[in-house]
Formats: structure tokens, C-alpha cells, sequence
């Protein structure tokens, strides 16, 4: 018969020699991925024996935290470049919705704004997006690019020449040839470019032409 003091010589003596605490270590060790790390951790289990070695598993910082922590680096990086730079938004008003010319198969106007830049720098005028209509039903859209710079605290006039077919608006095609008047709206926006990017600046208009088709 074992009496219980040999028990714990035994126990005892598995614990050195690489027992069931070490066993489960080196299973533990095994599963360990690669997005993780151990730290080892020493306890003594019993007073007078010898130290079982123990690993803790810890998270490491993954790819998706990295790229949130990048992100956010930028759009730190962006306000302090707004805070420098100070852009103020520049004004653009519709001076003139000129007509030209119109006939049975289309019309050509003329939109001319009048632009302000109150920055220290000067914008250029990138891109003009616009539309039409006509007694008050859509005409047509579109946009230009009229590739021209507004002066650092200045002020610029800008043509943008429009022409539009009537081939897909039959509708406002019929009214022209009848009606003296024609009731007009545009609207749209110009887009400058400054140091923090595209900045859209946008317009609205109306008011009518005289009809040079009715008499």
C-alpha cells in the first residue's frame, strides 16, 4: 500500500520532470497563433517544490487596429493642413443669362457669372456643372470646363457658353415655336480648386427671353 506521503513525493516528482503542468504548457504552446504571444508566468504550486512555468496568452495589436490608428493620423494631419492653409469658400453669382441664338432644332445661351476670391491665393475654376429648363420642365445638363484662375483677393467674369439640341425635348420644342416668351431657370455649381480640394460653389437663376421665332 502507498501511503500519502509517497503520493506526494510522486506528484512531486512529476511536476520536475515535465508532468501533466508541463504537458498542458506544451499543448497550450501548440495552439498559440500567430496573431498572439505568450508571457511566461512562474508559480510555485507547493511550498518546497519546484516552479511550474505557466504562458498566458495576450492579443496583439491586429492589421485592421493599425489602419483605424493610420486613418485617424490623417484626418489629423488634414485638419491641421486646414487650420494653416484657412481657405474661405469663394462666391459665385449669376451675372447674365445671355440668349444668342435659337432656332427649330436648338438654342445657345451664354452663363456668365461674376466669381469672388477672398483667399490670399488664387483658385482656379475647375469644372461647371449646369442644367436648364424651360417653361418651367427640364431641358437639358451638362458641364464645362472653363480652366481659369480667380486672383488672390480678386474678382473674375466668366463665360461659359451653353448649346442645347431639342432633338430630346420635343415638349419645350413645341412651346418655342408658339410662344412669345420663353420662362427660363438654371442652376448648377461651380467647382474651384483649393489646397484641402474641390470646393463646390453653387447658383440658381431665372427670367425669361423674348421668342425671336414669333413676331
Amino acid at each position: 500500500m502507498v501511503s500519502g506521503d509517497d503520493r506526494s513525493r510522486v506528484a512531486r516528482g512529476r511536476r520536475a520532470k515535465g508532468g501533466p503542468c508541463t504537458d498542458g504548457v506544451h499543448r497550450r504552446q501548440r495552439a498559440c497563433s500567430n496573431r498572439s504571444h505568450w508571457r511566461t508566468i512562474s508559480l510555485n504550486l507547493a511550498a518546497g517544490g519546484p516552479p511550474c512555468t505557466l504562458l498566458r496568452r495576450e492579443p496583439m495589436t491586429d492589421n485592421a487596429t493599425s489602419r483605424r490608428r493610420v486613418v485617424g493620423l490623417l484626418f489629423m494631419l488634414v485638419g491641421a493642413a486646414v487650420l494653416v492653409v484657412g481657405c474661405a469658400a469663394p462666391r459665385a453669382s449669376v451675372r447674365d443669362v445671355e440668349f444668342r441664338s435659337l432656332n427649330l432644332s436648338g438654342l445657345n445661351f451664354g452663363l456668365i457669372f461674376d466669381l469672388a476670391n477672398p483667399n490670399e491665393y488664387a483658385l482656379p475654376l475647375r469644372e461647371v456643372d449646369w442644367r436648364v429648363d424651360l417653361f418651367s420642365a427640364y431641358l437639358a445638363s451638362g458641364s464645362a470646363r472653363p480652366d481659369q484662375r480667380i486672383p488672390a483677393k480678386g474678382s473674375a467674369r466668366v463665360d461659359v457658353p451653353v448649346s442645347v439640341r431639342f432633338a430630346e425635348a420635343q415638349q419645350s420644342a413645341s412651346r418655342i415655336i408658339r410662344e412669345p416668351v420663353i420662362p427660363w431657370q438654371v442652376s448648377g455649381a461651380c467647382h474651384f480648386e483649393t489646397p484641402i480640394g474641390s470646393i463646390p460653389v453653387s447658383f440658381n437663376d431665372a427670367g425669361q427671353w423674348d421668342n425671336p421665332l414669333v413676331r
